[in-house]
């Protein structure tokens, strides 16, 4: 062997450990990204037997066996969205944090909204027909009593003054 085949051994050799490591890292990276997604997915869902904690927050057995099952899925390849309609099926739309808005639910995200409306066209109506009303005129003394009438002022207005 020569000495001008030195540099081709390292580089292979170099090459070599390059692939052992990509393939010793490879399940590594792998798990590192179903555990993010694992954590994304758990903390869309809400614990069935905790009051306002998500499934990744929830320290109850339940929540942890919930996450496994979540972990379990992903490695064999299924997607979030049948991840979800897996916990639906077992627990109903409540189970997910942000339910789709159709149907029913969607009325009762809107009927809050929908209520205000009825409710400032209801106040604005009143509010018109109330302005419109117009004060009931005040009779008009007759000239007699205009006459009384300005004989008792000049009659206070002389007592004030003197």
């Amino acid at each position: 062997m020569t000495s001008s085949h030195r540099p081709y051994r390292h580089l292979r050799s170099f090459f070599l450990c390059l692939l052992a490591v990509m393939l010793l890292a490879s399940p590594v990276v792998a798990q590192t990204e179903i555990d993010r997604q694992t954590r994304e997915i758990a903390q869309e869902l809400q614990c069935p037997v905790c009051n306002n904690q998500t499934v990744q927050d929830s320290q109850s057995q339940l929540a942890g066996e919930m996450r496994q099952i979540i972990r379990t899925k992903l490695a064999q390849g299924e997607s979030r969205e049948q991840i979800e309609a897996y916990f639906v099926a077992r627990y109903t739309e409540e189970v997910l944090l942000d339910p789709p808005k159709s149907n029913w639910s969607l009325l009762v995200w809107t009927s809050p909204i929908l209520g205000m409306l009825i409710g400032l066209v209801v106040v604005g109506f009143a509010l018109s027909r109330w302005s419109r009303k117009r004060p009931a005129m005040l009779p008009q003394p007759n000239a007699h009593e205009m006459a009384e009438y300005d004989a008792l002022l000049r009659e206070d207005m002389q007592r004030l003054r003197g």
